[in-house]
């Protein structure tokens, strides 16, 4: 379908964070809709259409902005559960890792992106005289990002029309 890599933020609860482990627990997606060019996006989370293999897998980074040169520490552990996508991501405990991670403590950062590709999708009705599509998808990378671009306070959960033009080869 489309392999772009794509975003969705959201941010996450403090309380959530194990300092001993270095580890904090997260939500990273949901079927929330997102505007795309074509309609409304919902990334399905039935077990069939998700796949997270790779996320799951104890190998998926945990990155600064999506920058695949900048891997800050590495997802743990990530499942569905009611209906989210949720992880357990380790902070490094490099220079870099070691700052983002007190940032995180010190509550000066609390936005997390997927980064993420879709490969099919099923018309699944209409919101607003507009198409919404549920798309099969594939986790890559959970990263910590300071601007989330549609901030919405009212909720824990903030998402992003992020689209970027990169490519996961």
């Amino acid at each position: 379908m489309d392999e772009k890599l794509q975003y969705r933020t959201m941010t996450f609860d403090r309380s959530s964070v194990n300092e001993d482990e270095r580890t904090v627990d997260l939500s990273f997606s949901s079927e929330a809709p997102v505007m795309r060019r074509d309609g409304w996006e919902v990334l399905s989370h039935r077990a069939e259409d998700a796949d997270f293999s790779f996320i799951s897998s104890g190998q998926a980074p945990l990155l600064l902005g999506h920058d695949a040169s900048t891997q800050i520490g590495s997802v743990q552990s990530a499942s569905i559960v009611d209906g989210r996508g949720q992880a357990t991501v380790r902070f490094s405990r490099s220079a870099l890792g070691q700052e983002i991670y007190q940032d995180v403590l010190d509550g000066i950062r609390s936005s997390v992106s997927v980064g993420y590709s879709s490969h099919s999708r099923k018309l699944d009705g209409k919101q607003d005289d507009v198409n919404v599509y549920r798309y099969a998808w594939t986790p890559y990378e959970v990263s910590i990002v300071s601007l989330p671009l549609t901030p919405n306070f009212t909720s824990m959960f903030i998402f992003s029309l992020w689209i970027r033009a990169f490519i996961f080869s």
